[in-house]
């Protein structure tokens, strides 16, 4: 009875729990204006610097700012600098960078920007808060989408006063200084490694005990590939009898390993999947399609499968190491 008095002293209930009774919750349309992308023709393309800078999708984006690539002599939306972009379609969908010039933005792009009396940089803490509450509203049958209308209403915290609303910004800035600066030694490291992969992986550089020619050898030789599904994401369920690995899982979700005793995997019915082969401990499984370069042969290796049936499904390949690998 007593937390319960101290709980409510200058405090109420939500539906984001707990919170002062001064701050209230607005839908994003009421403290941002929202700007959905519109692609301008493709005929208006170009890589000469002609017009104004285009972020069609995710290809754009960085870890913060979007690079320059694209440009186009016809631009539909815009979006200006500081402005909130986030992706609103495909599997990068809720992925946030903040626009560093004025931009034309394509369709997979929304520009979120803060209303007089509010703060731009505590909004893009709010959104980047709301992304889990964003990604899960969305549909699509293979990848995600989010509209307009369904953003606008995303639910926001708000404090009564633009100072308050900096005071958070402020200390949050403060904390992703720090940790871009743990990011950068941690890219140092990376490099170091990278450089000591490349010495190892191609022998010139050999470990104590071991000497004689290495060979070269076509993937195919250490490899068997394997059939894979075609199954799309409207197929699958929570119900059903074999898991089903969907290369947009292996972009969102998982990285390096699929662990099997502590990952879940979606289901399919079996009938659906019946002739294809059942995976294996150490199974490799390479996406073979992404919507950016950089996911275009993402892969996963298999773990603690067990007596599990899992198959690879939709743009996936399965490779399985040969018994002399």
């Amino acid at each position: 009875m007593e937390l319960m008095t101290e709980e409510k002293k200058g405090l109420k209930r939500t539906v984001f729990g707990l919170m002062p009774e001064d701050w209230e919750i607005h839908q994003l349309i009421e403290v941002g204006e929202v700007i959905m992308g519109q692609s301008p023709p493709g005929s208006s393309y170009n890589q000469i610097k002609k017009g104004v800078p285009l972020i069609n999708g995710p290809t754009e984006f960085t870890n913060l700012f979007p690079k320059k690539i694209q440009w186009t002599t016809k631009a539909t939306k815009f979006c200006k600098s500081d402005d909130i972009l986030i992706c609103v379609r495909g599997s990068s969908t809720g992925r946030i960078n903040i626009s560093n010039d004025e931009y034309c933005i394509g369709r997979g792009i929304a520009a979120i920007r803060a209303k007089q009396k509010n703060s731009n940089k505590f909004l893009e803490y709010q959104v980047r808060n709301a992304v889990t509450e964003i990604v899960s509203k969305t549909s699509g049958s293979t990848f995600s989408n989010v509209d307009g209308k369904t953003l606008k209403c995303i639910k926001i915290p708000l404090p009564p006063t633009l100072e308050e609303q900096q005071a958070i910004a402020s200390a949050l800035s403060d904390v992703d200084k720090l940790i871009r600066s743990l990011d950068g030694l941690i890219q140092k490291k990376q490099a170091i490694k990278k450089g000591t992969m490349q010495q190892l992986l191609t022998g010139k550089k050999r470990l104590p005990g071991f000497d004689g020619e290495w060979e070269v050898k076509k993937l195919g030789e250490c490899f068997d590939f394997l059939k894979t599904g075609t199954q799309s994401r409207s197929d699958l369920n929570s119900h059903g009898d074999v898991g089903y690995i969907h290369y947009g899982d292996i972009h969102s979700k998982w990285d390096l390993f699929l662990d099997c005793d502590n990952q879940a995997v979606p289901k399919i019915d079996i009938g659906k999947v019946k002739f294809l082969p059942k995976l294996q401990q150490g199974d490799l499984i390479i996406a073979d399609a992404s919507e950016d370069y950089e996911g275009v042969g993402k892969s996963i290796e298999i773990k603690n499968i067990g007596e599990r049936n899992i198959v690879a499904g939709l743009h996936t390949m399965l490779l399985r190491a040969k018994k002399n690998q």
